[in-house]
Protein backbone atom coordinates (compact mmCIF):
# COMPACT_ATOMS: atom_id res chain seq x y z
CA UNK A 1 0.00 0.00 0.00
CA UNK A 2 0.91 3.64 -0.27
CA UNK A 3 -0.54 7.06 0.39
CA UNK A 4 -0.16 10.43 -1.28
CA UNK A 5 0.26 13.99 -0.01
CA UNK A 6 -3.46 14.79 -0.29
CA UNK A 7 -4.35 11.76 1.86
CA UNK A 8 -1.73 12.80 4.44
CA UNK A 9 -3.05 16.37 4.58
CA UNK A 10 -6.64 15.08 4.93
CA UNK A 11 -5.56 12.78 7.77
CA UNK A 12 -3.90 15.65 9.63
CA UNK A 13 -7.10 17.67 9.17
CA UNK A 14 -9.19 14.79 10.60
CA UNK A 15 -6.97 14.92 13.70
CA UNK A 16 -7.34 18.72 13.81
CA UNK A 17 -3.58 19.04 13.23
CA UNK A 18 -3.09 17.56 16.72
CA UNK A 19 -0.83 14.78 17.95
CA UNK A 20 -3.26 12.26 19.52
CA UNK A 21 -0.64 11.23 22.05
CA UNK A 22 0.52 14.52 23.60
CA UNK A 23 -2.37 16.71 22.32
CA UNK A 24 -0.05 19.42 20.99
CA UNK A 25 -0.96 21.07 17.68
CA UNK A 26 0.82 22.29 14.60
CA UNK A 27 2.54 24.75 14.27
CA UNK A 28 3.85 24.27 17.84
CA UNK A 29 4.95 20.79 16.71
CA UNK A 30 5.51 19.17 13.32
CA UNK A 31 3.33 16.12 12.71
CA UNK A 32 5.11 13.10 11.27
CA UNK A 33 3.73 10.02 9.54
CA UNK A 34 3.74 7.15 12.04
CA UNK A 35 2.82 3.61 11.06
CA UNK A 36 0.23 2.06 13.39
CA UNK A 37 1.44 -1.45 12.54
CA UNK A 38 5.17 -1.12 11.82
CA UNK A 39 6.30 -2.10 8.33
CA UNK A 40 8.75 -4.63 9.80
CA UNK A 41 5.81 -6.44 11.43
CA UNK A 42 3.73 -6.60 8.26
CA UNK A 43 2.16 -3.14 8.24
CA UNK A 44 1.76 -1.22 5.02
CA UNK A 45 2.27 2.35 3.89
CA UNK A 46 -1.46 2.66 3.15
CA UNK A 47 -3.09 5.74 4.73
CA UNK A 48 -5.25 3.41 6.91
CA UNK A 49 -2.03 2.37 8.67
CA UNK A 50 -0.80 5.94 9.26
CA UNK A 51 -1.39 8.18 12.26
CA UNK A 52 -0.08 11.71 12.72
CA UNK A 53 2.29 11.89 15.69
CA UNK A 54 4.74 14.62 16.61
CA UNK A 55 8.39 13.70 16.22
CA UNK A 56 8.85 13.20 19.97
CA UNK A 57 5.86 10.86 20.37
CA UNK A 58 6.78 8.98 17.19
CA UNK A 59 10.28 8.35 18.59
CA UNK A 60 8.83 7.11 21.89
CA UNK A 61 6.52 4.74 20.00
CA UNK A 62 9.56 3.31 18.18
CA UNK A 63 8.47 0.03 16.57
CA UNK A 64 5.55 -0.82 18.84
CA UNK A 65 2.05 -1.34 17.46
CA UNK A 66 0.19 1.60 19.03
CA UNK A 67 -2.93 3.26 17.69
CA UNK A 68 -3.91 6.44 19.56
Amino acid sequence: GYHNLDEWENLKKQYNWTCPCCKRQEPEIKLTEAHIMPIKYGGSDDIKNIQPLCFSCNCKKHDRNINY
